[in-house]
């Protein structure tokens, strides 16, 4: 896609809420990222617990279990858990230290989960960028502008805005800004 073309076609693009502020940015997981958090721990948690028990076994006199075997059995477990992380760390990462960046979605691909969105950007330098979501239930259409979040140092790592593992965390002075109807202040008598 020519670099001019892309950029006369668009509109005058703000990104969200929050995305302005300079890296790095505040962010909390959301319940998706909560939950794959617990499953990391109970993952950690059952890796000591199955290798001692294993070690414990194997230790037993007149046992034939060799006695690096907990050592495996635990070590890979824990492996498990540790790259069962690798997706949340990353989308903090980009997140709290991404560009946003506004894209137009170039065409759609459907397989058996949905269809995937595939979208190109011009990062700060002015490079032509892809990338592509993962499968949607209901895509944006083609030629509409989208948010995407891109690594400053490696535009390829690059992912469509909100994420799913973690979002913004605002501070408290923008909460209060953006709900100002839900504050209730008790008004003193003079």
């Amino acid at each position: 896609m020519d670099r001019q073309a892309q950029v006369a076609g668009m509109r005058p693009w703000k990104p969200p809420d929050g995305l302005w502020h300079s890296p790095p940015r505040p962010v909390s997981p959301t319940a998706g990222g909560r939950a794959l958090l617990a499953l990391v721990i109970l993952l950690g948690a059952g890796a000591e617990i199955a290798g001692v028990a294993i070690w414990f076994v194997a230790s037993q006199a007149g046992s034939a279990l060799p006695l690096w075997l907990p050592f495996l059995v635990g070590g890979s477990l824990a492996a498990g858990a540790g790259l069962a992380l690798l997706p949340l760390l990353s989308q903090r990462r980009l997140l709290a230290e991404g560009r946003a960046a506004p894209a137009v979605v170039t065409r759609h691909e459907k397989n058996q989960h949905g269809k995937i969105t595939h979208y190109k950007f011009a990062t700060l330098s002015g490079a032509v960028v892809g990338g592509h979501t993962g499968p949607d239930r209901n895509p944006h259409e083609v030629g509409a502008t989208i948010c995407v979040l891109y690594d400053p140092n490696n535009p390829g790592k690059n992912s469509r805005y909100p994420l799913s593992l973690v979002r913004l965390l605002c501070s408290p002075s923008e909460r209060r800004s953006a709900k100002p109807h839900q504050r209730h202040e008790k008004v003193s008598p003079r």
